[in-house]
């Protein structure tokens, strides 16, 4: 992964003292990430802030908004090498306020696949575990990666055969930018092998993860002690951040064995060497330069490209690197960009959200759906006509026949409601699907003569002559997506 998105202008120490002072108590100045990461090398951030609640996560964004200045967002930091210039910006830390899990019990959902939820600081061999013991299964795989939920949503960590995609229901994001949480599907999230269209700007609070029970008789400690036991045979320990390019082919081409081919094993540049245990991990000296390690990275990945024509793409995050300052390391530290198709989706996807949920009375509230109160923007329509209305529409438009009682009907005003994407029933034949429920729209001068000229005001005479306008529009309820209803602007 490449590095958080750069400033549009170099960062000021006047730019530092004034995120500082909105930070105020929280901000601590030129704080050593090093003990943050697995790498344990680098150098300091400008700012550092520990997050222990929501409200601490607001007032970042309060000084985002102020001062243009990058942002570092670190889980467990095991997937991280930070520059030994450090990082300019602020870097946040995460407390004990998103470390929780609310497991299913199996009688919640007979027959269904079950719903955990995690939050974002949760380890991943924390959740293996637990849910395990809780007689989940699904993400045993993550027992032997030492990262936090909201890392692993970011990169879609996985191995032994699976990966966070393939129980990822929903995460709930805080956009650091906006100010704001947001609940996203998974297709949302733009995922791929190891990375996604998540950025530094958004932290993830939570997730919901899909996942299975174990089998009868199968309590999955057999198959963590396996995975546990496989990662220390083959993996080494030390100061490393697990596998450090990104598998050219998944499942069919190995970066770590294009590494082994070239006959890296042990190759070395000043403080850190290519693992002799594993070729695609780099371990880094106690009190070591992250300088080496981008090094050994950049002579690597020329190698491999030389003999076997793959461009190896980073894996671990590299921050506060500058391409410009180090030449030499330009390909491996612009290998990926921050600004991906899927990330420019993404930010699409939350500004359609952000822009409806700001406005006030964003949606249809349920109970205007629910037919128990209606908008009062229609306070001064008369109840006679309210009541012709709902005679009107609670029937079969072709012949009379009313609609089961359960049928409710609900009258919107199109002046004061807009609704997008939804599917419109055909006013001229009346066939509204098998829902009980519709939705009705009318124009706000409800007492306005029909005309025969427009099919929906002859469909509305047919109907105990409706005292409809030309703009009737009916819904099934099913088709109607209340979220993307939206209050027009006057």
């Amino acid at each position: 992964m490449s590095t958080p998105r750069a400033a549009k202008r170099p960062i000021t120490s006047e730019d530092i003292e004034r995120a500082a002072e909105i930070l105020g108590d929280k901000a601590r100045r030129d704080v050593s990430l090093a003990p943050f990461t697995t790498y344990r090398v680098g150098g300091s951030a400008a700012l550092h802030v520990h997050i222990s609640s929501m409200e601490d996560l607001h007032q970042v964004s309060e000084a985002l908004a102020e001062v243009d200045m990058d942002v570092l967002v670190i889980g467990r930091g095991s997937n991280m090498l930070v520059s030994d210039s450090g990082f300019s910006g602020v870097a946040l830390t995460f407390g004990a306020f998103a470390d929780y899990i609310d497991l299913p019990q199996k009688d919640d959902y007979p027959g269904t696949a079950p719903l955990a939820l995690f939050g974002g600081s949760v380890t991943l061999p924390v959740a293996a575990r637990q849910s395990v013991k809780r007689g989940l299964t699904g993400l045993e795989w993550g027992v032997g990666v030492p990262g936090s939920i909201g890392g692993a949503v970011r990169m879609n960590a996985g191995g032994h055969g699976s990966d966070m995609a393939s129980s990822l229901e929903s995460v709930r994001v805080f956009h650091l930018r906006k100010g704001r949480e947001f609940e996203l599907e998974t297709d949302d999230l733009g995922l791929r092998f190891r990375g996604s269209a998540l950025t530094d700007h958004h932290v993830v609070l939570s997730a919901t993860l899909r996942l299975g029970w174990l089998s009868e008789g199968d309590s999955g400690e057999g198959r963590l002690t396996e995975i546990v036991r496989w990662r220390r045979e083959n993996q080494p320990g030390g100061q490393n951040a697990g596998s450090v390019f990104v598998n050219p082919v998944p499942g069919e081409v190995s970066a770590g064995a294009l590494i082994d081919e070239c006959g890296l094993r042990g190759f070395r540049i000043g403080t850190a060497q290519v693992s002799e245990k594993h070729a695609n991990f780099i371990q880094a000296d106690e009190s070591g330069l992250s300088h080496d390690v981008v090094a050994v990275m950049a002579e690597v990945r020329r190698r491999v490209y030389e003999q076997h024509g793959h461009q190896l793409r980073s894996e671990i995050r590299l921050v506060g690197f500058d391409a410009e300052a180090n030449p030499q390391f330009a390909d491996v530290l612009s290998s990926e960009s921050d600004t991906s198709v899927a990330t420019i989706r993404l930010e699409q996807i939350i500004e359609r959200i952000f822009s409806s949920e700001s406005r006030p009375d964003a949606s249809i509230p349920m109970s205007v759906l629910s037919g128990s109160q209606l908008p009062s923007q229609e306070a001064d329509l008369s109840p006679e006509v309210l009541d012709e209305l709902r005679e009107a529409f609670a029937k079969d438009p072709t012949g009379g026949i009313a609609q089961p009682e359960t049928s409710r009907v609900v009258i919107v005003d199109p002046s004061i409601v807009e609704i997008e994407s939804v599917e419109e029933v055909d006013v001229t034949t009346g066939e509204t699907g098998s829902s009980s429920t519709r939705v009705v729209i009318v124009d706000e001068d409800l007492r306005q003569s029909t005309d025969d000229d427009f099919p929906a005001d002859t469909q509305s005479q047919t109907v105990h002559h409706a005292p409809t306008s030309t703009r009737v529009r009916i819904f099934d309820e099913d088709g109607l997506d209340v979220s993307l209803a939206e209050i027009v602007e006057p």
